[in-house]
């Protein structure tokens, strides 16, 4: 079956939070006794012991009835036996927490995540006339809008026959993609088409920006490069286009760019990609004057020392070596952030130096900030209305939240953990409607260095993971 059904899937590694039992120790020392008189000898209580066996008259401390060397042995030992297993019994709780909490849960030990979707392959509602060739085909791009989650699937290899896509749930409650906003948006070498969607943002008035990267099938040795990467911004709505721009070569060379992630300041009109591409960049667009410019330094580039282990297969230097990718944009629109997917370094600059079109290179440069060296390196960012900044981690199967950026409190916890079903987190949304966080996995580890193996049971590499929060999208100011 090509996906499970809709709805929230607890599954065994959702619910609710484990807390750690925590008890009292059970008894104290075991109460005292009257050390057994001589045999044969009177007491000077009035008791008396015969051969240390049977009948020593107690005292108010040791109760009514004699008590013999059988009945003392279980006085003394049952206690300490039961204190014994009392302490085992912690034990045994507490590594269960432990390892519930590697597994699962975040520092803080608050609510988990469910998964609302997995696959094993992906389908589509139509292959509007385009080849299918079903283990090229990836998940990756995910936003919500009104109701509707919208999915990505990027055009790296042939045989992709739509690009972007709206979640569809058939009557049996099986999960397929439909093209969006329709067939005909889908053409290869249709310049007014979408060629290759990585990602995209949808504003709270309903207009998504599109990148369209242009380029096509650069993830193997004949990469089609006929189409310029643009940006079209679609109005959900009305279902209408109100704007398409083509990058120019010099902010985004036709050859070689690869627009990966976007984010918008919906109020001003200006949205920022990251470009993979190359030695990677950052391009700010202003859709009031309707112009582009690009940035790219030292700090959009690769650390090529980092090395890459995921689930325990080392995956060296060599094979994600992606510059900037994650990008982030801080609620009030005045601070970027962005990373290079192989690299640790997170940094930040002023929105305004990058509006300012006479800024040099140098200029720039000297105001960005290194804001934190993560945890992992990572894919996909995203903040929220208060300003905490999320990341996954890739070497990790982590989710991470960095609260008050920038300031002296700031600090980095885990929210959630899970070695299977973590594996290479790709893009952060959020369903407004439904009050979560949502974000894909895609295990590209796999899709690029094991592409026979990548799909097909038991291996359910794509999902769809819901997070209840009590913050929205960085769009939404508090």
């Amino acid at each position: 079956m090509a996906s499970r059904a809709a709805g929230e899937l607890p599954m065994e590694r959702t619910g609710a939070p484990f807390h750690l039992l925590r008890e009292d120790d059970g008894g104290g020392d075991a109460k005292g006794r009257h050390e057994a008189p001589a045999p044969n000898t009177v007491n000077d209580d009035g008791g008396f012991s015969v051969n240390n066996s049977v009948l020593t008259r107690n005292n108010a401390n040791n109760g009514p009835y004699p008590e013999g060397d059988c009945q003392r042995f279980f006085r003394v030992v049952v206690p300490l036996v039961a204190g014994f297993a009392c302490i085992m019994a912690i034990v045994a709780v507490f590594t269960i927490f432990l390892a519930r909490k590697h597994k699962h849960g975040g520092d803080d030990g608050g609510n988990l995540p469910v998964i609302i979707q997995e696959w094993e392959y992906v389908n589509f509602t139509s292959n509007c006339g385009e080849p299918f060739i079903v283990e090229n085909n990836v998940i990756t791009g995910i936003k919500a809008y009104n109701g509707t989650i919208y999915l990505t699937v990027p055009r790296w290899k042939p045989g992709v026959p739509s690009t972007l896509n709206s979640l569809y749930l058939g009557p049996d409650g099986a999960a397929s993609l439909k093209p969006y906003p329709s067939c005909e948006w889908q053409r290869i070498g249709d310049a007014n088409a979408l060629q290759y969607v990585q990602s995209m943002e949808i504003d709270p008035s309903g207009r998504m920006w599109i990148i369209d990267v242009g380029r096509m099938n650069f993830a193997t040795s004949t990469p089609i490069n006929q189409v310029p990467p643009k940006i079209v911004i679609f109005d959900i709505n009305a279902n209408s286009v109100i704007r398409m721009y083509n990058f120019t070569n010099k902010v985004a060379p036709h050859n070689s760019s690869f627009l990966n992630d976007i984010v918008v300041d919906y109020q001003r009109k200006w949205a920022y990609i990251s470009d993979t591409g190359a030695e990677g960049g950052i391009i700010a667009y202003d859709f009031n004057s309707n112009t582009a410019r690009r940035f790219s330094d030292q700090s959009t580039q690769i650390d090529p020392s980092l090395g890459f282990v995921i689930a325990g297969v080392d995956y060296g230097t060599q094979n994600f070596t992606s510059p900037a990718d994650g990008i982030a944009l801080s609620p009030d629109g005045k601070t970027l952030y962005y990373c290079a997917l192989h690299a640790l370094k997170l940094y930040s600059v002023p929105t305004k130096t990058l509006q300012n079109m006479t800024k040099t290179k140098s200029e720039i440069s000297s105001e960005i900030v290194l804001l934190v060296e993560k945890e992992s390196p990572s894919d996909g960012l995203t903040t929220t209305s208060t300003g905490t900044i999320y990341y996954g981690g890739l070497t990790t199967a982590s989710v991470y939240a960095i609260s008050d950026p920038g300031k002296p409190s700031q600090r980095t916890t885990t929210i959630f953990h899970d070695e299977e079903t973590m594996q290479w987190l790709d893009t952060f949304a959020f369903d407004e409607e439904e009050g979560t966080m949502l974000w894909t996995t895609n295990q590209l580890q796999r899709y690029f260095t094991t592409p026979t193996n990548y799909i097909g049971p038991p291996r359910i590499p794509m999902r769809i993971f819901s997070l209840k929060i009590d913050e929205q999208s960085y769009m939404r100011t508090s």
